[in-house]
């Protein structure tokens, strides 16, 4: 060990001490559906609202405000459901240290189901994006 530098534990001992887990688990697990469910009644709040107060309508490269509006929560939706991609596939690593012990089996078991569900929200988003921009055009 250097002097002044403190030594990483081992990963399978944050698994058997209940370091890992928790707020973590519960992001790597829901992060995506919660990702989707915030994009579903958003676009759809934001378009439906503005669309009808004819707010923001005025075009600006192509799309009107209420489009680019929509474009950046996609993104800062996508981007979050990402993070939560990527917590997942880093729990399913340190879990894979941890593996032969019940507590360490449950959280892979649940960081791989978090990744597997989290992919597929990112490209739901990523689709469902596409034609709420396409037909905010006439709006």
């Amino acid at each position: 060990m250097v002097q002044g530098k403190e030594e990483l534990p081992d990963r399978s001992t944050l698994i058997t001490n209940g370091k890992v887990g928790g707020t973590r688990l519960i992001f790597a697990t829901l992060g995506g559906a919660a990702c989707w469910l915030a994009h579903l009644l958003l676009s759809y709040g934001i378009a439906e609202m503005l669309c009808v107060a004819e707010i923001l309508r005025e075009p600006v490269l192509g799309l009107s405000g209420i489009g680019w509006m929509l474009v950046m929560i996609s993104a800062a939706l996508i981007f979050t459901a990402l993070a939560a991609l990527a917590v997942s596939l880093r729990l399913c690593s340190a879990a894979s240290y941890a593996k032969g012990t019940e507590q360490g089996s449950a959280i892979l078991f649940t960081a791989r189901f978090g990744a597997l569900s989290n992919l597929i929200f990112v490209v739901v988003i990523a689709v469902e994006s596409i034609p709420i921009i396409y037909w905010l055009k006439e709006c």
